[in-house]
């Protein structure tokens, strides 16, 4: 009786230390967050950190890092126009956007479960793709409006005026296409959709405004009787 217990005492030792020493596995949704969070829904990365804060706010930032490089590897199309006798010409060429980096962290982000093996800890973020687009969208929208107002005003006054709306217009570009660019990083069909006419006026804005400044040359002709050229110096 006493060796029995014995063995048993032995057995369950060797599973106690069996399942101790048993390594848990990486969750998928830290291993491959890509694939376990659709990314044709869904917009995700994975953060670590001493704390549970550290990890969720680094997953924060490599989400916006991840947007950063979607719009700097992605060749875009550069459309330049140029209009003659009431047609519009479009020449298309390919090169690599150089945008201005973004610091744009998402609100309403969603965090998995935690995943910490030793001291670390893992975990990932995420949020719906039509979510992220719409919180950029508010911005943008606001800042095109900015810029179609003046651009409208532009095309309707007169030479000089035309060439101060057409300045005020383009103040409001970098900001802009910095804009369009991260969501064209989100969803590239719904940002050419809905801001195809708004890239096709910024890539006309300088032509336009050249054509005003030339327009806007005074030109002074010479006044008869004005014999001490008083009034032409003036």
């Amino acid at each position: 009786m006493k060796n029995i217990k014995s063995i048993l005492s032995v057995l369950l030792s060797v599973v106690f230390v069996s399942c101790s020493s048993t390594k848990v596995p990486v969750p998928e949704y830290i291993s491959d967050c890509h694939e376990y969070y659709d990314e044709g829904i869904y917009l995700s990365a994975v953060g670590e950190g001493k704390t549970l804060e550290e990890a969720r706010i680094a997953a924060a930032v490599e989400i916006s890092r991840y947007i950063q490089t979607e719009i700097d590897s992605n060749v875009k199309i550069e459309m330049s126009y140029k209009e003659s006798d009431g047609k519009i010409d479009l020449n298309e060429s390919s090169s690599t956007v150089n945008s201005s980096k973004s610091n744009f962290i998402f609100t309403g982000l969603e965090y998995s479960e935690v995943y910490k093996p030793k001291k670390t800890y893992y975990v990932a973020a995420y949020i719906e793709k039509a979510k992220a687009y719409n919180q950029v969208n508010v911005e943008t929208k606001i800042l095109m409006n900015e810029f179609l107002e003046l651009y409208s005003a532009a095309e309707k006054e007169d030479p000089l005026s035309a060439v101060s709306d057409f300045s005020k217009a383009k103040q409001f570009t970098p900001a802009l296409i910095e804009k369009i660019n991260i969501l064209t990083a989100i969803d590239s069909g719904r940002a050419a959709e809905e801001y195809a006419d708004c890239t096709k006026k910024i890539s006309l804005l300088e032509t336009k405004k050249n054509e005003s400044l030339k327009k806007s040359a005074v030109q002074i002709q010479k006044i008869n009787e004005d014999y001490e050229n008083i009034i032409y110096s003036q």
